[in-house]
This record gives structure tokens, sequence and C-alpha cells, in this order.
């Protein structure tokens, strides 16, 4: 019986080894077949790799999900606009003020026949240019000749117009030339005032029946008009430089090439 038992316990030692043995058989065999798979799909990975054409800088953009139509790279924006005739670097309103150009394009010169002087300019610098009158640009109809154009503004012979300083209506400005500069300009009602110190703005507008057009209260000056149509162009100049709050009150003359938009 001993020697049965024996021989029995034997047979189970011998199998369980053989068992364990032919598990671990198994997974070297699965992990070395693993291997020899991923190596060779490598060297057709890098195939493919070294098959497939490059891409230009434009492509490139695309695959990345980047835009498909009118992509300019920086490289390719041309120095012109960046850097003018000279070579240096533009302005950033240097293409606004060519936008907006507004060209004084008045050629012809008056006669001294056709120009009268104004108390508007005591020292005779401005002068009424006499048959002259001014309308809007984008509302000249070709009625009358036009000579030219001041600021938006295009300058008509009207040889019946007359200016009237006395009776001045913003929707008819007075055409004026300086003799010194020869360029004409225009009156277009408006008085640039710079008030003392410790001047009530406000105050001051009240007591004068004015408008405001514009301020720059950090230098006390302030484009004003007169509250109400037609007036005195005269009247309201000398009126607001004998105000004691005043320190000085002018006519303001359109001349200017560039117009604000």
């Amino acid at each position: 019986m001993k020697r049965n038992g024996v021989g029995i316990f034997l047979i189970l030692v011998v199998a369980v080894a053989v068992f364990f043995y032919w598990k671990r058989q198994g997974a070297v065999e699965a992990t070395v077949s693993q291997h020899k798979t991923s190596e060779a799909q490598k060297p057709e990975s890098n195939e493919q790799a070294s098959s497939k054409p490059s891409l230009s800088a434009s492509q490139a953009n695309t695959e990345a999900g980047g835009p498909q139509q009118g992509f300019t790279p920086r490289a390719e924006v041309p120095d012109s606009a960046f850097f003018n005739d000279n070579g240096k670097r533009k302005m950033p309103t240097e293409g606004i003020l060519a936008r907006n150009r507004n060209p004084n394009t008045v050629q012809v010169r008056p006669s001294a026949e056709q120009l009268t002087t104004t108390p508007l300019w005591e020292d005779g610098s401005w002068k009424v240019w006499n048959h002259m009158t001014a309308v809007p640009t984008e509302n000249y109809n070709g009625t009358g000749k036009a000579i030219g154009q001041v600021g938006s503004f295009t300058v008509v012979e009207a040889s019946a117009f007359k200016a009237d300083e006395h009776n001045f209506s913003s929707s008819q400005p007075i055409v004026v030339y300086k003799d010194n500069g020869q360029r004409p300009g225009l009156i277009s009602g408006s008085y640039l005032v710079v008030l003392r110190d410790s001047t009530d703005f406000e105050s001051f507008v009240l007591d004068h029946g004015l408008r405001l057009l514009n301020a720059f209260p950090e230098t006390r000056s302030y484009y004003v008009t007169a509250g109400a149509e037609p007036f005195d162009l005269s009247l309201l100049l000398q009126t607001m430089r004998n105000d004691p709050r005043v320190e000085t009150a002018n006519v303001q003359v359109v001349t200017e090439r560039y117009a604000k938009k």
C-alpha cells in the first residue's frame, strides 16, 4: 500500500511540473511572435513615410486646418505695404490721409477788382472773392461754372451772388482769397475761441447763444458757431472779443487739403 501511494504521489508531481512547463513555453512563444510581427511592420511604415511627398508651406497650412483660399504667408507681403518710396517705415495714418484727401484744386486767380476787404481781418490778409459761391461737392449738379474744389466744397462762379457778412448762413459759405499765399478759402461760420483760465465754458456759450462744434479743454480752445441763422459774422466776432473771459477769438477759414470723415 505504501509503495502504491508513493507512486501515485510521484505521478502527480510530474504531471504538475509538465503542466507549468508547457504553460511557460506558450507564453514565451506568444511574446516572440508579437515581436516578430512588429519588426515586420516597421519597414513598411518607413517605406510609406519616405515615399510620401513633402508639402509646400501653403499645402502644409491647408493640411493643418489653416485657410485654404486667399492665404498669403507673411513673407510674401510686399515691402511697399510697410515702407514708402524713401525706404522709411510708413506712419499708421498715411493711408487714411491719402484715402480722405480732398485737394484744394482752385487754380484761377481773382483780379484786384474781384476782391473786397472785410472787417473780419483787420490786417486785410483775407479778402472776400466776389461773385463766387461754394456748394458741397456731393450736391453740385453742374449749375454754374466750377473752378475747382476747396476741401469738400466745389467753388462755382455766380455773377448774381453777393456775399452778405451781416446775414450769413452756413448753407452759402463765403469764398475768400489770400493774396500773399495765393490760395482760396471758405468762411463756414465757425470760430476758434481760446478762453482765459478759470472761465466756465458753459456759461460763456449760454451768454452768447453759441453752438459747440469741437472742444479741447486742456488748451481752453473751443470751436463754436452761432446758435441760430442767419447771423452777423463781424458782430458776433467783436462781441466775443470784447468779453473779458476771452483770450483770443478768430474766424476760421476752410483751406485744408485733408478732411475728416
